[in-house]
Formats: C-alpha cells, structure tokens, sequence
C-alpha cells in the first residue's frame, strides 16, 4: 500500500454521524499503515476523534484561493489520492485534483433530499469525482436517477460502527443504568439526534400520550443538542401531550455507548435519514429499534427481526410498536438478530476493506 497516501477532506466537522464516521475511517486507515491526514475549511466546535486536524478557511463566495492551498498541501503530504465528503469538498477538492492529476472519490451524506437535485454545483462535481459513493441503496438510486451519475461508478459504503465479540449481557446493562441514576425496572426509550423536527422527537412524544397502558414505568430519553427554539418546541409538546414527567431531555453526550447500553429500546422515527449511523450502533449494543421506512434505514433494520419499522408522522403506529417491545423477551430476541446483522455487515472494518478497495482500484 506504498502509494495509498489520503487526504480526507470535508467543509466542516459538526457533530453527528458524518463526522463520527469521517473519523472512524480516517483512524481505521492509519491503523491499516495507510497514511492519512484530515482537513476542513472551519474550525471544529467540539473535541474530535482524529488528530491533527488541518484547516484552511473558506472564505464566502468563490474562492480560487482555496483550490490552490489544497494543491500546496497535497504536494506537502505527498497525497496520491483525495476522499471528499459533501459539495464544497467535493468541487474544491475536486478542482485540485483534476490540476494534480490525482484521482478523487466523495461521499454522499447528505439527509436533505433538495442537495440530491439538479444544479449546477452537482453537475460539476458530476465531471470532477472519479467515483461517487452513497451511504446507502437509496441514496445511490438518488444519485444515478436525479443527478444521473454513472452507475458504474457509483458505489455503496454502508457506515460501520465498533462491535463487540458477543452481545452485551444483563450486568453491562444494569451497570449503565447504575452510572446514569436510572432506574432498573423502568422501560427506558433512547433517541439520539438533532432536536430538529427532521428527526421524528415530536412523533415519538407524542407516541407516548397514545399508549394503551401508559404507566410512569415508560421514560424517554433524548441525546443531542438544537437551538433554544426547537428544544422550546419540544418541551412544549411534552407538556401538551401531558407527558412532561415521562421525558428528559439530556443534552449532547460524549459517553453515548452507556446510554446504549442502558436503554431497553431505541426510537428514532425520522423523517428523513441518508444513512443513520445510531440505528447500527444501537444493534451493536443489541438494543431493538423503532424507526421509520425512510433513506438508508431499512438498508439497516430489517422490519420485525431487527426492528419495526412505522410509517413518517404516525404516533399511534409509534406506540403500538413500544407495546410490541414491551415484552422482554420480544426484545431480547429481536436485539439479539441486530446484534448478529451489524456485526456481519456494519462494522468499522468491514467499510474499511471497501473504501480501501476503491482507493485502489482508483490507483490502478
């Protein structure tokens, strides 16, 4: 692998599942003895799970300048080939490649379905990329119908999660829950995302005033952050739905994987997803899952094994799948497929050995 030397380069690094997975494959291919560095255009908000990370500014508008410092710093980091992520990266990572005659792959992460239509930044990138990679088969089926990117040269990458030898047992749960004061005999729900309606939080509140046993025992826990107004939002829905008391709203966690372990079922009913790195980590921890048949989920749960799948916006459906699940065994069963499949199928290293792939059938 002498003449794999990458640079991964994405507009920004924002918490969430882009950047975790950014991360995790950058780490993954320096622990493969490729070497790999990172750059962004803005400066990180938050601690990341790479170092060092490089930035050179976007200033607003076009900047020509920026094409340039790409080129310098691929010349300095002897670069053989480019992995971008999202449009910016992609058409000004995309420039310079094509002037260093280096190839280029991006990523598609994109959750807005208006980024997968015709325009012209598409339309360059269409010409600059050397290969286009979707997170997932609907995406992919986006790109080459709406922005009609060569099937063959369009590629699926599911993202890949750390996973265990073998599923978690009772004692790791417990231990969870001792760590984070909650209750052993509660039936804990999980949602772990933006506070931003794209994620479904307001379906799943609601989902909870619709129970037909509705008992104190059901608490709903919700990871992340958003802006004053939609947390506003949803604490209002809360007590609309009058089920203030069964829901806490915990902010932006940096222990996550406890609160996976913890939880007895996980909820995310979204609206719209490119992928959903936090349904794979939640089978990684052999949790069962409630989510919606949208985007790349349902490349991941498969509907009564895996998980339930409900339709967007329909609480009662929402409720009638935490009825199902209430039933410990039910859910150990079905944990217990999700754990085997993302194991299989989704782990760190199995996206690696892909990614890892096509970087040298680029090179070639």
């Amino acid at each position: 692998m002498d003449n794999i030397r990458v640079l991964e380069v994405v507009q920004s690094l924002n918490k969430g599942g882009r950047t975790k997975r950014i991360c995790d494959t950058a780490n993954g291919l320096i622990a493969r003895s490729i070497p790999t560095v990172l750059l962004t255009f803005e400066q990180p908000e938050f601690g990341i799970e790479f170092e060092p990370v490089h930035i050179i500014p976007r200033t607003q508008g076009v900047s020509p300048a920026l094409v340039w410092s790409i080129m310098r710093f691929c010349r300095k980091h002897q670069i053989t080939i480019i992995h971008a992520h999202c449009e910016f990266s992609h058409l000004y990572a995309g420039i310079a490649a094509s002037l260093l005659r280096i190839p280029i792959i991006g990523t598609f992460h994109r959750s807005e379905l208006n980024r997968y239509n015709k325009s012209m930044g598409n339309r360059l990138i269409k010409y600059l990329l050397n290969a286009y990679v979707a997170v997932s088969s609907e995406r992919a089926d986006r790109m080459i119908k709406q922005l009609h990117f060569a099937q063959t040269k369009t590629t699926i990458i599911h993202g890949g999660t750390a996973v265990p030898a073998s599923p978690p047992d009772e004692n790791v749960k417990l231990n969870a829950r001792a760590s984070l004061a909650i209750p052993k005999e509660q039936l804990m729900l999980l949602s772990v995302g933006h506070l931003g309606e794209i994620k479904g939080h307001q379906d799943t509140i609601q989902a909870l005033a619709e129970l037909t046993n509705h008992q104190q025992d059901v608490h709903l826990y919700i990871a992340g952050t958003g802006s004053d107004m939609e947390l506003a939002k949803l604490k209002k829905a809360c007590q609309q739905a009058n089920v203030d008391r069964n829901v806490t709203f915990v902010g932006q966690k940096s222990d996550i994987k406890t609160w996976f372990e913890a939880c007895d079922i996980f909820v995310q009913p979204s609206l719209e997803e490119a992928f959903g790195l936090v349904f794979i980590e939640a089978g990684a921890n052999a949790r069962p899952v409630i989510a919606t048949q949208v985007g790349g989920i349902p490349d991941i749960v498969i509907n009564q094994q895996t998980g339930l799948l409900v339709p967007t916006h329909n609480p009662e459906a929402i409720a009638k799948a935490i009825d199902t699940l209430r039933i410990e065994k039910t859910r150990t069963s079905i944990g217990l497929t999700a754990f085997n499949r993302i194991q299989k199928e989704f782990s760190i290293e199995h996206m690696l050995d892909k990614y890892i792939h096509l970087f040298k059938t680029q090179l070639t």
